[in-house]
């Protein structure tokens, strides 16, 4: 059964969420009717999507300026010295499976210039409303300014005329089978999204269109993606990067 979502439409703000329905092919409603899983709705602190189930997560937000975003900042993470090239300071990432666009936001703030692909219509709007406040925000601008977001799918993505050094895959992670609680914004995802793309295309494409280096994002635990094991890899307590050099 295929997942039903509507824009949740607020007199104050009839406009704006007539364009965003018309922009995303959803339904304007006052009220959720039956039979609907999920609400798009604008809110004074952006746009926030929630499940119409009693028990879900609390509505997801994206959110760059505060909170947990704004103490990932500059941190020297793991994904840094995975991502990064020696000798080389402008480099150009594309975060070819952007989802929320924390990694891609922390990479930005390390001084990557950034290009995020989303292929989901309601995530890149979430991901959209985000970034446009951060924009605007003084202590994210700078950052903000160094990346660019498409509505697309990396292996129908056009190339661009100069290509990325690094392409970074953050696939979604394999379901849990442990009863372990999954972060509210895995868990909304994982309803959301439709299956992904075949792994060993995804990383085919990603190959074809980095000029150094493909950096894979997996569960500690978890096989390599597509089953080809990287070059190298390095570890947290919890996550690793699988490192691909491209072939010269």
């Amino acid at each position: 059964m295929s997942v039903r979502v509507v824009v949740l439409g607020q007199p104050d703000r009839s406009a704006r969420t007539a364009v965003l329905a018309g922009r995303l092919g959803l339904p304007l409603v006052e009220r959720v009717p039956p039979g609907v899983d999920w609400a798009l709705s604008l809110t004074d602190a952006g746009l926030v999507l929630q499940s119409v189930d009693a028990k879900a997560p609390s509505p997801l937000r994206v959110e760059f300026v505060t909170g947990r975003a704004a103490w990932r900042r500059g941190q020297g993470e793991l994904i840094h010295r995975a991502i990064k090239l020696r000798g080389r300071s402008a480099v150009h990432v594309v975060d070819a499976t952007a989802g929320l666009g924390r990694d891609g936001f922390v990479l930005a703030s390390h001084g990557f210039r950034v290009t995020m692909l989303e292929r989901d219509p309601i995530v890149h709007a979430l991901l959209a409303d985000g970034l446009a406040r951060a924009a605007v925000a003084e202590a994210t601008r700078a950052i903000a300014q160094r990346i660019v977001l498409h509505h697309a799918d990396l292996l129908q993505w056009r190339a661009p005329v100069e290509p990325p050094e690094v392409v970074y895959l953050d696939p979604m992670f394999p379901a849990r089978r442990k009863s372990a609680k999954v972060k509210k914004e895995l868990a909304i995802l994982q309803g959301l999204l439709a299956p992904p793309d075949d792994d060993g295309s995804l990383l085919r494409r990603a190959l074809s269109l980095a000029t150094v280096k493909v950096v894979v994002k997996r569960p500690l635990k978890a096989p390599p993606l597509a089953g080809q094991p990287p070059a190298s890899h390095l570890s947290g307590r919890s996550i690793r990067f699988d490192i691909y050099p491209v072939p010269s």
